[in-house]
């Protein structure tokens, strides 16, 4: 089955509208669902199945750019409040059985957050809203640009959200859950492989070297993770800044340049290619490889350019 960029939107933003029942820590309307979100979710469950009918399926759902400027959570719930949404999108994967749950960035958590205890009351929102999903599946975590702190340069009396304190607050709630996690030593960036499933989701930090950019140690760990993949399987690559500039450079920005986003585009073609290569201290070699890249997902971008990469 195929579908279109319009359709694959309609069909997600669908279940992610109608799948806010159930979910324990933040309580639901009285009267739970209206009856169009129970026959939207339904119907979108239906066209998943339908999509992959008696095929072996992997399945993630994730959030991204969620840019919540509310504090606190309201009870009960206001769902005008985007942070309010994310709980939408864990009953979604719980609704169609997901193996993982992932958040691209920008939960503007660094937002009006001027003094300490205003930053960890806004990142002890999000843990309460993402934390009992991670104890059926886990959620991997990409750091945003909003995360390092909104504006650039960064705001006077903000405070930006370091990639240490980023990754122990949110990459390792699913280490604490008992899911198998591979993460940097900031945690801010890492994989997960499905157990069972051949499949490596690597999740990367696209802030982690500049306000944009990748660092020359992610870079390596890509690489090596690349090389090791076991045979026959397959790579999902998240990320918070689309490096394929067509999409991920905003009209007019004069500082949305991804340091390092080339190299990683390099990367990933001799990946399928089976070539080797290098790029100042990095390099790798493919050329024993046979598994394949399943998707690339990026957040950031809030216009509707498209354009066509041919990785494979």
């Amino acid at each position: 089955m195929t579908c279109d960029r319009r359709e694959f939107l309609t069909g997600t933003a669908c279940m992610g509208l109608a799948a806010m029942k159930g979910f324990g820590g933040v309580k639901t309307p009285a009267n739970g669902l209206p009856a169009w979100a129970e026959r939207e979710i339904e119907a979108a469950a239906r066209r998943y199945e339908a999509w992959k009918g008696t095929d072996e399926t992997m399945a993630f759902v994730y959030t991204t750019d969620v840019h919540s400027y509310v504090i606190g959570i309201s009870d009960p719930p206001n769902y005008k409040d985007p942070k309010m949404h994310v709980p939408l999108a864990i009953r979604c994967a719980d609704r169609i059985g997901a193996d993982f749950s992932a958040d691209l960035g920008d939960l503007e958590i660094d937002i009006e957050a001027k003094t300490p205890e205003s930053l960890k009351r806004r990142i002890d929102n999000i843990v309460t809203l993402y934390g009992p999903g991670t104890k059926r599946r886990p959620c991997l975590f990409c750091v945003g640009n909003h995360e390092r702190c909104w504006g650039v340069p960064p705001v006077k009396g903000k405070i930006p959200v370091t990639n240490r304190a980023f990754g122990e607050a949110f990459n390792a709630l699913s280490v604490r859950a008992g899911h198998k996690v591979t993460l940097s030593d900031d945690k801010s960036w890492g994989f997960y492989d499905v157990p069972g499933g051949k499949l490596r989701a690597f999740f990367l930090n696209s802030s982690d070297s500049d306000y944009y950019g990748f660092s020359t140690e992610q870079l390596k760990f890509v690489a090596k993770g690349l090389e090791s993949l076991p045979s026959g399987w397959q790579v999902v690559m998240l990320v918070h800044y689309c490096i394929e500039e067509t999409v991920g450079a905003l009209h007019g920005c004069r500082h949305c340049v991804c340091r390092n986003a080339p190299v990683l585009i390099r990367m990933a073609e001799d990946f399928m290619w089976r070539a080797k290569g290098a790029e100042g201290d990095v390099s790798w070699d493919f050329t024993k490889a046979d598994g394949l890249f399943a998707g690339f997902f990026c957040g950031d971008s809030h216009f509707s350019n498209q354009g066509e990469r041919n990785f494979f």
